[in-house]
């Protein structure tokens, strides 16, 4: 046979011998924000997945490539346009080199979802991960902890939740529900519980302390804690509280629910405060100063002065915030309960104005609920109202307190043992509210 139909033989079994490109087909073929999907073909080798190629798809959803060669094994990775991985393989698989694209049809799942660290909504970051981690879809909450998108599918993820303040970092394994309710996505809570009390001790700029010690209720040896990490596994079912000390400078107290092991919050955050002393003078509405005037510190500190002719008191502030409260009580026996300035600079402190008759009614309902009275961005538990003479009663099943006042808006709170923590928020839902006006009466009362 000639020469050139030899070579024409050739170069077309050479030609045979070509795969086609490996084809995929996405649909739909555009994420769910709108975005190119984009696709990357991995291969099998000794050391685990390669990547051999990665594009973006065409308008129709179509991709191909010729870096595939017959017989390797291979997985398909679908992400969207901002890199989230929606979709892959759950195997690897063998191509034949055919010319039949690969079809991938792609689904999602709306939801909403909340981060909770005890009774706090957490303000984080939210990755879903499928099996493998090639499927990861990232969500970052609000500042209420709340996020909301979609997922490829519904059913089990793994979820891992990470924060910058605290420096925190959880796995959970999370359900998420299909869309019922006419396409109203479903509600998903994350709440950090643990079965150990784990946390870190920062300083006021959310850097982890070098060497501190922890103070645990029940407990008589602190624990020394290393780059501000630590984790106290001996809980007891109740309430348990918690304060971290560096050099002088002490946190707040943190309180934890302990309940069948489980802990909640499941992570603490000690934040070490500066100490300073506290320096003021009580004095009457005409600037005169006020002697006799009983100043008490709102703290787990107690403090308690009684000011001479000039006025004049002095305190230690340890754990404190931008704010000190301090219960006023003058010669009368007239009340006021104020936040002052955290400052080494003496200040001007006045006694009660015009006061009014505040009466008190609470019903414990159980050992774990206490009373509060909140006024003037202060809380100060019932039991503090003994240092009023004759103001308080207590029994077993009702405690009652009633004093003159200054005028302005009080509120009375049932609060859980978890709840007192120094500078914790109080919901308004558990609290009754009334405004006492100058010289009048106002009657507060909670009951179960």
């Amino acid at each position: 046979m000639p020469g050139p139909v030899w070579l024409v033989l050739a170069l077309a079994a050479a030609a045979a011998d070509v795969p086609a490109p490996l084809s995929v087909r996405v649909v739909p073929a555009l994420d769910p924000k709108g975005g190119v999907w984009n696709v990357q073909l991995l291969e099998e080798t000794a050391g685990g997945p390669k990547p051999v190629d990665e594009r973006a798809v065409d308008v129709e959803g179509r991709w191909e490539t010729r870096a595939a060669r017959r017989g390797g094994r291979y997985r398909v990775r679908v992400a969207t346009a901002e890199g989230a991985g929606w979709y892959a393989d759950e195997k690897f698989f063998e191509w034949d080199g055919g010319v039949e694209p690969r079809e991938v049809r792609l689904s999602s799942s709306a939801l909403r979802g909340t981060v909770f660290l005890g009774k706090k909504r957490l303000s984080s970051r939210v990755t879903f991960t499928d099996r493998g981690g090639l499927v990861s879809i990232p969500f970052a909450t609000k500042t209420d902890g709340t996020f909301e998108g979609v997922l490829p599918r519904d059913g089990w993820w793994s979820v891992t939740v990470a924060a910058d303040r605290p420096h925190f970092k959880r796995n959970f394994d999370v359900k998420v529900d299909p869309v019922f309710r006419e396409g109203t996505p479903p509600d998903v809570e994350i709440r950090v519980v643990s079965r150990a009390i784990e946390g870190e001790i920062v300083d006021l700029k959310n850097v982890p302390v070098p060497v501190a010690s922890l103070s645990v209720s029940g407990f008589q040896e602190p624990m020394k804690v290393e780059d501000g990490a630590f984790r106290w596994e001996r809980v007891v079912d109740g309430g348990m509280s918690m304060q971290a000390m560096a050099g002088r400078d002490w946190s707040p107290q943190k309180r934890v629910k302990v309940e069948g092991a489980w802990v909640d919050p499941g992570f603490v955050v000690l934040e070490v405060r500066p100490t300073y002393v506290l320096k003021g003078r009580a004095v009457l509405q005409s600037g005169q100063p006020a002697p006799g005037t009983r100043i008490l510190l709102s703290s787990p500190f107690i403090e308690r002065r009684v000011t001479p002719a000039d006025g004049r008191f002095q305190m230690t502030i340890r754990g404190g915030g931008e704010t000190a409260c301090l219960l006023v009580v003058d010669p009368s026996k007239a009340v006021r309960l104020v936040a002052v300035p955290a400052s080494e600079t003496e200040q001007d402190v006045p006694v009660a104005e015009a006061p009014g008759a505040l009466s008190l009614e609470f019903v414990p309902r159980g050992d774990r609920r206490f009373g509060a009275l909140a006024a003037n961005g202060c809380r100060l538990s019932m039991g503090w109202f003994r240092e009023i003479s004759g103001a308080f009663t207590s029994t077993a099943t009702r405690m009652n307190a009633t004093f003159r006042a200054s005028p302005g808006v009080y509120a009375l709170c049932g609060l859980e043992y978890v709840e007192l923590d120094d500078d914790a928020e109080i919901p308004p839902e558990v609290c009754v509210t009334g405004v006492l006006p100058p010289g009048g009466n106002l009657q507060l009362r909670l009951n179960p």
